[in-house]
């Protein structure tokens, strides 16, 4: 049996080097020294996810306000949370929204899972 260990991380690769790179995986952590076959993309930066900070366009108008991207429905579009004025809005489409951070950037920013693979 060998065990194969995996990395999934939500930061990005600061640094390349031949067959290693360094991940930024906090605002003050950097693993150094990653092999670069182990760094997969997870989700690109303008994906729209549960837990963004948004701007969100008010229909008909060149408005934005932020929120809180709350859940994502079943067809698409997403449920958000104005702090400012403490309200929820349902069913608002991706293509009305500006992605301002990432929900994962506030969260832990990175996990490791582990992979046994048996021979």
């Amino acid at each position: 049996m060998t065990s194969k260990t995996s990395y999934c991380w939500t930061k990005i690769v600061a640094d390349m080097q031949d067959d290693c790179c360094s991940v930024q995986v906090s605002n003050v952590e950097v693993l150094e020294g990653i092999p670069r076959n182990d760094v997969k993309r997870i989700a690109n930066w303008h994906e729209i996810e549960v837990g963004d900070k948004v701007k969100v366009k008010e229909k008909g108008s060149c408005l934005y306000y932020e929120a809180d991207v709350m859940s994502q429905n079943s067809d698409g579009t997403f449920k958000v949370h104005f702090a400012e004025v403490d309200e929820e809005e349902d069913n608002i489409p991706a293509d009305q929204m500006l992605k301002l951070m990432s929900g994962r950037l506030e969260n832990k920013e990175w996990m490791m899972y582990k992979e046994t693979d048996e021979d």
